[in-house]
């Protein structure tokens, strides 16, 4: 799929949920994952393995990215990060259980397997395992449109109902799909123990953990250093609890 011809969606998340074809930008107020929540609490949520099947042999026309950037009220630095979430751990991928929608943006619940517990002030056991749900996803146009009151009634009209489920809506879970972790499984292109550190934030309204920031609540380390998404560096950590834990795992 050549990516260069990627057809996008526009989401204007600061004065309305809209969605019409062209660029986007998504704007938050603030680093909490709260202002993230779409307003419509109608949830259509499909089969991780349905949702994925032979994307990259979709022809890029039958192709929709809701590209996102973001603004915060605070830096998302590692110091901001742990100061802000619930809970810090380090951990490892183990599966993708559920992508959803509430409106504009797609989401997908995933499960990852605890190395080791930082922080932790909610209240969830995390010591063996831990459930997020996370920005990003696929959808099959059909199941993203299903009484999503954030698409105007005037949008995909070229396209006929019979014909939506053979088109897809995707949000990259961060940039270049970084944390597209299905789709590295497939390409072999990272290993089964490879470990991230993880800042969650307990979202009681609707009980579940999100990534504090966004995709930069998630980060891959490597050799006792932590991947830094502005710089595409992996760098040092002078947090002590984080740099203490990160030298501790195995």
């Amino acid at each position: 799929m050549n990516k260069n011809n990627k057809r996008n969606i526009i989401i204007y998340s600061s004065v309305a949920c809209l969605a019409i074809i062209g660029t986007i930008t998504v704007s938050l107020l603030t680093n909490s994952p709260k202002k993230i929540a779409d307003t419509n609490n109608n949830f259509n949520s499909v089969n991780i393995e349905v949702a994925e099947k032979g994307l990259d042999e979709i022809d890029s026309n039958k192709i929709f990215y809701i590209k996102s950037e973001f603004s915060f009220e605070e830096e998302p630095t590692i110091e901001n990060l742990y100061k802000n979430a619930d809970i810090v751990l380090i951990g490892t991928f183990e599966n993708d259980i559920e992508t959803y929608t509430s409106g504009v943006n797609i989401s997908t619940k995933t499960k990852f397997k605890t190395s080791e517990v930082i922080k932790n002030k909610s209240k969830f056991n995390v010591e063996d395992n831990v459930i997020i749900d996370r920005l990003g996803g696929t959808m099959k146009l059909s199941d993203y449109m299903k009484d999503n009151i954030t698409i105007r009634d005037d949008e995909f009209t070229d396209i006929p109902i019979n014909e939506r489920s053979d088109y897809y809506v995707v949000q990259e879970f961060a940039p270049n799909d970084k944390l597209n972790f299905e789709s590295s499984k497939m390409d072999n292109s990272i290993g089964d123990n490879k470990q991230y550190i993880i800042f969650l934030n307990y979202i009681e309204e609707e009980d579940k953990l999100m990534l504090n920031s966004a995709y930069y609540g998630m980060r891959e380390i490597e050799n006792n250093k932590v991947y830094n998404y502005d710089t595409k560096q992996f760098t040092e950590v002078t947090n002590s609890n984080i740099s203490k834990a990160i030298k501790n795992i195995k």
